[in-house]
């Protein structure tokens, strides 16, 4: 047994080999404990009281040794850069009350032959690539899980929060989300839960770039609390698949649905207090999109009934209401009303610009999917159309494409052109019309940046009195404002993300340009 006295004031373990450890003693006048090295603990029975913190700088492997099981009585800190490994006969912790934070700067791994049981879990991982956190076994967070910075990959096993309807447990969500398996969370009898509350936040993601949360509400508490879990199954490239089935409280017949779903399911006797449960899900990642024409639903059905879509914390959130418990034990998809509402593209910019007496047409997808040509049509007065070109598209792709044609002859005024899209199955979708006139064009220099951005961005290149006026996706003018220096800042900070068009205007002419907004 070693025994640390109180006149220690820190513990460095500084051994080039790895340690091993058994039976420590922490008690409170010490202030920090760092090791260096991978630290292995051999049967340990620690103690570490509260206010104090261990910093692990390397790997913590914790074992049962003959009848020692390995248990760690945490009321403090413990803080680990790299791999947690529970190899004990049990959960590991006896005292409820600490604290365990992943603060790696690199991929960082919770696994072992036995689940760990941790009271307070904190993600604070710096890694600039996802995921920076795997599981390798079941792990719970029975008090609180804080999600401050990171993305965890599930890799087929359960997070959980909370450890029964009496104690529920908290998530307190900052930034990252988990995917590839499943979230299961704890409620109670007791605490209100209106979505998007963080008591029913599931923050689910990609294993790409997406996050694609799903919150679940009630009006009325449980009759009886329990656990609900939900796993999300994204399909890439993003795109429909067909649907027929008429939603009668929404009043419309879905045409499509997703290839990306969300699973939910209940258990441990979670009951709702009748049909009162409601349920909003949804993302980024999704292409291009008319919100308005969008609605949650099954494959083939709906339960519940209709709610308005949204786009508070992503740009499109589905809704619905009126739930049972029976009705959360299902695989809901994000449906559309019209088919091209979910467009095989995803559109970053469509620019036209004057070279001499030629006009440079360029445009940039994010994303394709089911993409089989463009179509570059221009007119004198946006009634009368001509096709001037055509350009081949990319199938499948989800990288960054940009695109090009020239048009060398234009119309002697102003000349409007819009972009044609259609895929393999003959669908097909317009972009936003731009507008060039050469022989005195003021906005062929007009540049837009950062985009996509955070809600501030410059637009450069203005070089007459114009009028600025920025649209969302179902045509809600947000702002408009004159504009007549060269250089203008733009601040949408009170907008919720998603994406906006820019129109700037003047007697001759006028552009629109697209920009996305990620908060």
């Amino acid at each position: 047994m070693f025994v640390l006295k109180t006149k220690i004031r820190e513990l460095n373990f500084l051994a080039a080999l790895p340690l091993l450890c058994c039976n420590i003693f922490v008690f409170v006048a010490l202030n920090n404990v760092n090791a260096q090295a991978l630290v292995t603990c051999d049967g340990l029975a620690l103690t570490l009281q509260s206010g104090l913190i261990a910093t692990v700088q390397g790997a913590f492997t914790n074992q049962t040794r003959g009848t020692d099981l390995g248990t760690i009585d945490n009321a403090g800190t413990i803080t680990l850069t790299e791999n947690w490994t529970n190899n004990s006969n049990n959960t590991v912790f006896s005292t409820n009350t600490g604290l365990v934070q992943f603060t790696g700067t690199k991929a960082q791994t919770i696994g072992g032959s036995n689940s760990t049981g941790f009271y307070n879990l904190t993600i604070n991982n710096t890694f600039a690539t996802s995921p920076q956190i795997t599981l390798a076994t079941n792990t719970t967070a029975k008090n609180n899980l804080t999600m401050n910075l990171g993305n965890t990959n599930l890799a087929g096993f359960t997070m959980t929060v909370g450890e029964a309807a009496v104690t529920p447990g908290k998530l307190t969500h900052t930034a990252g989300w988990l995917y590839g398996g499943t979230f299961t969370r704890w409620f109670d009898v007791v605490t209100a839960n209106i979505v998007p509350s963080s008591v029913g936040h599931f923050p689910m993601g990609t294993s790409t770039v997406d996050y694609r949360p799903l919150w679940i509400g009630y009006s009325n508490v449980p009759t009886t609390g329990g656990t609900i879990s939900v796993n999300h199954n994204p399909t890439y490239p993003s795109g429909t698949n067909h649907a027929s089935h008429l939603d009668t409280s929404w009043g419309n017949t879905l045409q499509g649905i997703t290839n990306s779903s969300w699973v939910t399911s209940t258990a441990n006797g979670f009951t709702s207090s009748g049909s009162n449960l409601s349920i909003r899900c949804g993302g980024t990642g999704f292409g291009v999109f008319v919100l308005k024409d969008l609605n949650l639903t099954l494959a083939a059905s709906v339960v519940g009934t209709f709610s308005a879509e949204t786009n508070v914390h992503v740009p499109v959130e589905v809704n619905r209401d009126g739930l049972s418990t029976a009705d959360l034990s299902n695989e809901f998809f994000i449906g559309t009303k019209r088919i091209n509402s979910l467009l095989p593209i995803e559109l970053i910019n469509f620019k036209a610009m004057c070279d001499s007496r030629k006009v440079n047409l360029n445009w940039t997808t994010a994303s394709e999917a089911n993409n089989d040509y463009f179509t570059i049509e221009r007119s004198g007065g946006k009634i009368n159309w001509e096709i001037i070109g055509t350009v081949g598209g990319a199938g499948n792709n989800t990288q960054i494409l940009n695109y090009s044609l020239i048009d060398a002859e234009p119309l002697q005024d102003v000349s409007y052109y819009r972009l044609k899209q259609t895929d393999f199955d003959g669908l097909f979708e317009y972009s936003s019309i731009v507008a060039v006139t050469c022989e005195n064009n003021d906005f062929s220099t007009i540049n837009i940046y950062p985009n996509p951005n955070t809600g501030s961005f410059t637009i450069d290149g203005v070089k007459q009195n114009t009028v600025l006026i920025i649209f969302n996706t179902i045509g809600e003018k947000i702002t408009e404002q004159n504009i007549s220096s060269e250089k203008t800042e733009i601040h949408l900070s009170n907008f919720p993300s998603g994406i906006y068009f820019v129109q700037i205007s003047s007697e001759k002419e006028s552009v629109i340009r697209k920009i996305s907004i990620h908060k």
